[in-house]
């Protein structure tokens, strides 16, 4: 398994992969919802933009040229790195596939100066991420789009204003 930030020039090969786990692998969202993030928030047109910008990365797990899962992270604000979306194939989960993408997310903020790392959980979810390192650190009932949300972070080392002003 390798892992690589996608470029905005693979997006197009990527996005298939993309909607398919967003439509399978969320299900505690409405499939409206599901389309308005396909159709506006998280578009083709949109990610290529952030990707252009380094507004966002996009990690992808693949297995020769197959992807596997992907994680996709905001820019750092603040020190900190927030996790927006991780996903895995059905197929592949269980395998590590997960645990590799937050292990990559975690060499990439440390080398951004980053002090912490973030995220919102379904809360089915959170004992994957408290296996990887994380701590709760709070509730967010009823959030985004009506679904509740746990709030995990992992600090990664001591905050620095010059590392990331």
């Amino acid at each position: 398994m390798t892992i690589s930030s996608l470029n905005p020039e693979n997006l197009k090969d990527f996005f298939p992969f993309f909607e398919k786990l967003m439509r399978k692998n969320f299900p505690f969202y409405h499939p409206k919802v599901i389309d308005y993030f396909l159709t506006k928030i998280y578009s083709q047109q949109n990610l290529y933009y952030q990707l252009q910008n380094n507004y966002r990365t996009i990690l992808v797990a693949y297995e020769v040229s197959q992807p596997l899962g992907f994680a996709m992270i905001d820019e750092p604000y603040g020190g900190v790195s927030f996790l927006r979306w991780l996903a895995v194939d059905k197929n592949h989960q269980g395998k590590g596939v997960g645990k590799a993408l937050v292990s990559e997310w975690e060499k990439i903020t440390k080398s951004q100066g980053c002090h912490k790392m973030e995220l919102a959980a379904y809360p089915l979810i959170s004992s994957f991420y408290e296996k990887c390192g994380f701590e709760k650190e709070g509730l967010q009932k009823m959030s985004y789009f009506g679904v509740n949300q746990v709030v995990m972070g992992k600090v990664i080392g001591k905050f620095n204003l010059e590392k990331i002003i």
